[in-house]
């Protein structure tokens, strides 16, 4: 059931709440503060069973302006790779290279015999708009209470929480990707963190990845989520064309009034799914839909169709003015062609 509290979060004074995790709030008078949804990573079970992500996301992406704020996502994995200990180890000798400066390491330790209860190793803060932390999660579900089956021996979450321009960098990432996220989320892992194995190479970076933590990742490249410049790659281009190429093609032009239209049917013959997602990812950035491949080929039929029936429209304005120019009524209807 769905509970409307007249009391919110982050500024805003009224919240719906389903099932007791998900939250919907906004301002009763502060129309210019939007809607904030949000939906806890227990909340995310409820949402599925509701409905599909991608219905999720598409009637979000419905409203005229939309911002994501902040996304986390876990990594569970129930083989023994490596532990947190052995992480801390590598990065005390040096063996890690990462984007991040500094990591934390925090363990339990039971009074009575010494024995460690539980650990975790972070990189970056709460405040960053990178924070990955890797923890024991099997021994936090026993010192919560939580039954656990018993054929589960080993069980390490590794999260990953992106905020601000890096949140909207990975939706981005997901739309283009058809919401389905696959292995990328590894891809930034391991773009952020690599375990090394060392050698006598002075340049740490050149360093061989480590086999274990390349088993754990199951990718082989690295993924680099950082924001983008304001201007997409498409207006880069566009403004390259006009600033160092339009006395160019006026040139051409002139001379040959079909080159661009060969061109165009050349040049979108060579468009491939990587020009697609620059062509997305403008329209993203100019709050417009994005387009799959077979509305790539709608949108060159519709085009070769308008040139078709305007060369057909000159054609027959062409054919009129020799009418009139024989039967001799004047030649001041030729600036129709």
């Amino acid at each position: 059931a769905c509970e409307h509290v007249e009391s919110g979060l982050y500024g805003y004074n009224n919240t719906y709440v389903y099932a007791d995790k998900i939250r919907i709030l906004w301002h009763k008078t502060r129309i210019e503060m939007g809607v904030h949804i949000q939906v806890s990573g227990s909340a995310c079970r409820i949402l599925e069973e509701l409905m599909p992500w991608k219905l999720f996301f598409d009637r979000i992406m419905s409203f005229d302006v939309w911002k994501v704020t902040r996304i986390d996502i876990a990594i569970d994995t129930y083989k023994r790779y490596f532990d947190i200990h052995m992480l801390k180890d590598k990065i005390k000798s040096g063996e890690l290279v990462s984007k991040f400066k500094k990591s934390t390491f925090m363990e339990q330790l039971n009074i009575s015999d010494g024995a460690s209860e539980s650990a975790s190793l972070t990189f970056g803060s709460m405040a960053s708009n990178m924070y990955i932390v890797f923890y024991d999660k099997l021994a936090e579900r026993k010192n919560a209470g939580f039954d656990v089956d018993d054929k589960v021996n080993f069980w390490l979450r590794s999260e990953l929480r992106f905020k601000s321009e890096l949140a909207m960098e990975l939706m981005k990432l997901i739309i283009l990707n058809d919401y389905m996220i696959g292995d990328y989320v590894q891809q930034i892992l391991y773009n952020y963190i690599d375990f090394k194995e060392p050698c006598n190479d002075s340049h740490k970076h050149r360093w061989v990845t480590c086999d274990w933590w390349l088993d754990f990742l199951g990718v082989v490249s690295k993924l680099s989520i950082a924001p983008k410049s304001q201007d997409s790659t498409i207006v880069r281009k566009r403004n390259y064309a006009e600033f160092y190429l339009s006395k160019l093609f006026a040139m051409v032009r002139i001379t040959d009034s079909d080159f661009f239209d060969n061109l165009f049917r050349n040049g979108f013959k060579k468009i491939g799914k990587a020009d697609l997602d620059i062509i997305n990812a403008h329209f993203l950035a100019t709050g417009h839909d994005i387009i799959t491949s077979d509305q790539l080929k709608d949108i060159y039929d519709d085009i070769i169709t308008d040139e078709r029936y305007s060369y057909m429209a000159n054609q027959k304005a062409k054919e009129i003015v020799k009418q009139i120019k024989a039967i001799g009524i004047g030649t001041e209807y030729e600036t129709l062609v």
